[in-house]
């Protein structure tokens, strides 16, 4: 369903009667910079407080440990990735919020995605035009690629991320390292 923002979104979990039933609830918009979803306006970290309200008629939705997915490219990436889902997670305490720091495709475009699937790509969209078979898998909030936040604190680091890390540390704040990116402390 097309929506025009966080408003219309919340509108239509009214409509359908889901307030409290909403475990998961993805969120599919553009994004074509580190820490950026294309909203009716854009979100960012550095702007996410003027959401405040956007996100305050959405949480009634959320069940108290549900879960938000930006399928947004890059939203997740880096330092700004992370300020984004850190500052959302502020506003929605007790749920886990999700980005992906690579790029991602959805629908037809040379592809063969199911509906509702979105594939992972290193690639923007100039360069996956011209090889649409790029493809890293599928996203969701539990691939390598996925980062997630939660109670203002980022939980979960993805893999490229972690793999730049000084003895590919996780998330952990105490974690002495791990041999392997996609390795994480126990409960992070």
């Amino acid at each position: 369903m097309q929506m025009g923002g966080l408003l219309d979104l919340a509108d239509s979990l009214e409509r359908a009667r889901l307030r409290g039933a909403v475990n998961q609830l993805a969120i599919v918009a553009h994004g074509d910079q580190p820490g950026v979803v294309q909203l009716d306006r854009l979100l960012m970290g550095s702007n996410v407080s003027s959401f405040a309200a956007d996100f305050a008629k959405l949480k009634p939705y959320l069940t108290a440990d549900g879960m938000l997915t930006f399928y947004s490219c890059i939203a997740g990436k880096d330092e700004l990735g992370s300020r984004l889902l850190i500052e959302v997670s502020r506003l929605l305490p007790g749920c886990t919020i999700v980005g992906f720091e690579i790029f991602g495709v959805i629908g037809p475009a040379g592809l063969k995605n199911d509906p509702g699937s979105m594939k992972g790509t290193g690639m923007a969209l100039e360069q996956l035009a011209v090889d649409p078979r790029a493809q890293l898998g599928r996203l969701d909030p539990w691939c390598k690629f996925a980062k997630r936040a939660k109670n203002g604190k980022i939980v979960h680091l993805p893999v490229l991320e972690q793999n730049g890390r000084f003895n590919k540390r996780c998330a952990n704040p105490a974690c002495p390292g791990h041999s392997d990116p996609s390795h994480s402390c126990p409960g992070w």
